[in-house]
């Protein structure tokens, strides 16, 4: 995942860092999981997030303001078939709301 700022100010950047997160869908937070329950293996998709459901009124200082509106680039490398209930998804990840 790509998060950044509607004035494109990087905020994270997952796949720049190498990191890659892997756990079950259920584990993401619920903004994330109904994008990525639409994608598939190698599956992309760019989100605008009004700042209700990103980092709200007090913004997570010092990188994002009050009230920002947060785009979310998410790209799925492997997804697996669900196991006891939960699917896992092993995608590049960050967090909405300071959740995940």
């Amino acid at each position: 995942v790509k998060e950044k700022l509607t004035d494109g100010t990087v905020i994270q950047d997952m796949e720049l860092s190498g990191k890659v997160l892997s756990q079950p869908l259920s584990e993401y937070p619920p903004l994330f999981r109904e994008a990525i329950s639409h994608l598939h293996n190698h599956g992309s998709l760019t989100m605008v997030v009004p700042p209700a459901l990103a980092y709200g009124e007090t913004g997570y200082p010092p990188k994002v303001p009050p009230n920002a509106t947060m785009i979310y680039e998410l790209r799925i490398d492997n997804s697996q078939a669900p196991t006891k209930g939960a699917q896992a998804v092993k995608r590049e990840a960050g967090t909405a709301g300071g959740q995940g």
